[in-house]
């Protein structure tokens, strides 16, 4: 049972967080000035993902029990509590470093140069928050059910067909720079929200 579980999720890890090596790579191709605005917008985007996923993990464990119990009005309650936590927190947070970037951004850095670049990429944050949120929402579900397959599933989906080769493209084809990559994640990360969306509504809802 628990490698049923768990094989999944590590096939997960390895695509969502191997995605970043290929990132890097890109980043690496804008120059130095590039690579470093890259893994401060990420340290942005790590201060938001912290807020979601710790709220995501909640989310899982007690729509777990509530599932266990078959108590549906629970289940729910804890669903919409959660999102609303999930959704204000992160939004504030992304609200505040793309309204205010030089603020945070400072804390890293006094290159005019990355601090140029990374001020005009995290305009995109708020924007990959909400749909980060949306997708966490109905995954935590599905993972309280213990369908760590289709977590992978998706996983691969918006990792091969979305993220790698769109911020590729982005940055190869289109010339966007550091923008470019973000533009890359955000379209894997709508890709990943639909597809989570759509395994829920096939397995969950027709559970009720």
């Amino acid at each position: 049972m628990w490698l049923r579980i768990a094989w999944p999720d590590s096939v997960f890890g390895l695509f969502s967080y191997g995605a970043d090596v290929v990132l890097v790579d890109l980043a690496a191709r804008l120059g130095a000035a590039g690579l470093a605005a890259f893994r401060v917008m990420s340290s942005a985007v790590s201060v938001v993902w912290v807020i979601i996923f710790g709220l995501a993990s909640a989310i899982a464990i007690l729509v777990g029990q509530r599932l266990g119990a078959r108590d549906r009005d629970g289940h729910e309650a804890f669903v919409r509590a959660g999102a609303v936590l999930m959704l204000v927190g992160s939004s504030v947070v992304s609200g505040m470093l793309a309204l205010f970037p030089g603020l945070y951004f400072a804390l890293f850095t006094d290159d005019p140069e990355v601090l140029a670049l990374v001020s005009g990429t995290v305009a995109l944050l708020p924007a990959m928050t909400l749909i980060m949120v949306t997708e966490l929402v109905y995954a935590a579900q599905l993972r309280a059910l213990g369908d760590t397959r289709g977590i992978m599933y998706v996983s691969v989906l918006a990792t091969l067909c979305g993220t790698v080769p769109a911020a590729w493209f982005f940055v190869e084809v289109l010339d966007r720079g550091l923008s470019g990559i973000y533009l890359g994640l955000l379209l894997g990360w709508i890709i990943r929200s639909s597809a989570v969306w759509i395994r829920f509504r096939r397995t969950v809802q027709p559970a009720r």
